[in-house]
């Protein structure tokens, strides 16, 4: 039987990896968001060229859910198995600040127009 802290990645205690060594970001596009990171201690004429291919092919990122269209189902897809015989629990309602409420509104709708996710019915 799997437990609710086996689902729930808060409740993991196991390390998570990190880098070996200091990691120096690099902004690929004009938005600040695109960015990724490297190893800071690569030698400068490696690490030039590296950042080189890789605003070259900045377009190849997806930086947002909008960027990654068409996914083929059969390649990727989440679904929840739900016991159809289990009877309905009203769990308590849970309140969320205005700030959060915002954000996760503003998140859903971009996951909903990209097609990553839908109402079920």
């Amino acid at each position: 039987m799997i437990a609710m802290a086996d689902l729930d990645m808060r409740m993991n205690d196991d390390e998570r990896m990190e880098p070996r060594e200091e990691t120096t970001s690099i902004r690929l596009g004009e938005d600040e968001k695109q960015c990724t990171y490297v190893g800071g201690s690569m030698p400068e004429g490696l690490i030039n060229g590296f950042i080189a291919t890789l605003r070259r092919n900045k377009d190849l990122f997806a930086w947002k859910a909008a960027d990654m269209p068409g996914i083929d189902p059969s390649v990727i897809s989440h679904k929840l198995s739900v016991f159809r015989e289990a009877k309905p629990v009203a769990q308590k309602r849970r309140k969320m600040g205005e700030e959060k409420r915002k954000t996760a509104f503003e998140e859903t709708e971009k996951l909903l127009q990209a097609g990553f996710i839908q109402e079920a019915q």
